[in-house]
């Protein structure tokens, strides 16, 4: 008979399934036909092979990207740091998780911008698999091992797994595996008071990797204090993992000002306001309802098309008696809210609504908190299938040529509700015979021998 009181540990048969989910997402996102996935990428992709080269984040040092920059306007993917550094608008996140892929890159080296999106998608594979296997950790406090497993297998197989995150340095992709380990310490930390402080300390490193994480991870730290709340010493364990959160963001705040001469990351709302003008964010009577439902429910970009695990799984959170899920909840509403009030909520030319993938990942989650029924499980079940067809759908046939790309970007609002001719019946289209590129081809000497200083101040 299990001792009461005794702390729940994840059986070893569950701590394998995890280990396999791990592995199965690599070799999920590795199996995918290679294509490039826009600007939003590719200065991960750049910053990582001057990471790798010079220790360097200045993509001054990237030759056709130094003369692209010098022909207005702007590219939107970078902007002039104030130490005069050419840097990436989404931060060294991303260029941080792909720097290990191209550290076999020597000065001598010819590459084209192929092979960089290889590597490029090398690292994002290991930073999913790495997510898959937390998730289903987290899963294993609350649900069988076989269970934990086909859940997290369904995050990744989403439109928010190996068809998006995993094919390329998306600053989503460097935030998820810190967000999925803040999750995991979540739902652990009922009985193990030490994974609060560790909770908020990843909860912060997640912000830190993409700044708009900052509803969601608000509402699991928020989760992992509710346990704290009826113990004697409990605000004790609560302050110190405020203490250890605001202690990292200093931290990471002091190293970003020594490596780009910008404490905060503030290069994407720069980057925003340059491109889109003043109005960049707010929540408009006019707009802001159009976009909830465009997002929820509309053919081009609705949860309910492309993930309807994470629509039941905010209704069954709204329902549930867990204090946790509702802490949770609150930070997907508001992570929703804020996407709501971007004006570019369809999140450009992507598959899917890509800005709110994190959700995908955090619903399974809240499906393993909620009362078992008959009809709930029938309902699962059709939400866990549609999830993974249109998921896989997209890894082996998504192309923006085939319809995210026929149309200028101030088009979308309305043609994202068009049913016939909209982004899932382009799937089925055959793909043009010539190759996507988001960046000149090459073959290129990233690598090269020039000193930085030899590259000329940046333009004010």
């Amino acid at each position: 008979m299990e001792q009461a009181g005794a702390v729940k540990a994840p059986p070893r048969e569950g701590l394998l399934a995890a280990l396999a989910v791990g592995a199965l997402t690599v070799a999920l996102c590795l199996l995918a036909p290679l294509r490039p996935q826009g600007g939003d990428t590719l200065p991960g992709r750049l910053g990582a092979v001057t990471l790798a080269c010079r220790q360097s984040l200045d993509l001054r040092e990237v030759e056709w990207l130094r003369a692209r920059v010098a022909q207005p306007p702007m590219p939107y993917y970078v902007h002039w740091a104030p130490d005069g550094a050419l840097r990436s608008t989404f931060g060294p996140a991303p260029a941080l998780l792909g720097m290990p892929a191209m550290v076999s890159l020597t000065p001598t080296m010819i590459v084209g911008d192929r092979a960089l999106v290889r590597r490029a998608r090398y690292a994002s594979s290991g930073a999913l698999g790495v997510s898959a296997t937390l998730l289903c950790v987290a899963l294993l406090a609350a649900t069988a091992w076989r269970r934990a497993a086909l859940l997290a297998l369904v995050a990744a197989c989403s439109f928010a797994g190996a068809a998006t995150l995993g094919q390329g340095l998306w600053q989503q992709t460097a935030a998820l595996p810190f967000l999925l380990g803040a999750l995991a310490s979540v739902a652990w930390s009922q009985d193990r008071k030490v994974l609060t402080p560790l909770a908020a300390t990843l909860a912060t490193l997640a912000v830190w990797c993409r700044p708009p994480l900052l509803p969601l991870a608000g509402g699991l730290c928020l989760a992992a204090a509710m346990p704290r709340r009826r113990e004697p010493r409990g605000w004790a364990w609560v302050s110190g993992a405020i203490a250890l959160g605001l202690a990292t963001a200093a931290l990471l705040g002091w190293w970003k000002l020594r490596w780009t001469g910008e404490a905060l990351p503030l290069g994407q709302a720069a980057a925003n306001l340059r491109s889109l003008g003043g109005d960049v964010w707010g929540l408009h009577p006019w707009r802001s309802p159009g976009a909830l439902l465009g997002l929820l429910v509309s053919p081009g970009r609705g949860l309910l098309v492309y993930a309807p695990v994470a629509i039941l799984a905010m209704v069954l959170a709204a329902r549930s008696r867990d204090e946790r899920a509702r802490c949770v909840l609150v930070g997907i509403l508001g992570q929703v809210l804020l996407t709501v009030g971007f004006r570019l909520w369809w999140g450009g030319a992507t598959f899917g609504p890509r800005l709110l993938a994190e959700l995908v990942w955090v619903a399974p989650w809240l499906l393993a908190l909620a009362p078992e029924s008959p009809g709930i499980r029938r309902l699962e079940g059709l939400t866990l299938a549609v999830t993974v067809a249109v998921g896989l759908l997209g890894l082996w046939r998504f192309d923006p040529r085939s319809w995210e790309l026929q149309a200028p970007s101030s088009a979308y609002p309305a043609r994202l509700w068009q049913v016939t001719d909209s982004p899932l019946p382009a799937l089925f289209r055959p793909l043009p015979a010539e190759r996507l590129r988001d960046a000149p081809q090459g073959p290129f000497q990233y690598c090269g021998r020039a000193a930085l200083a030899d590259l000329g101040p940046a333009p004010r």
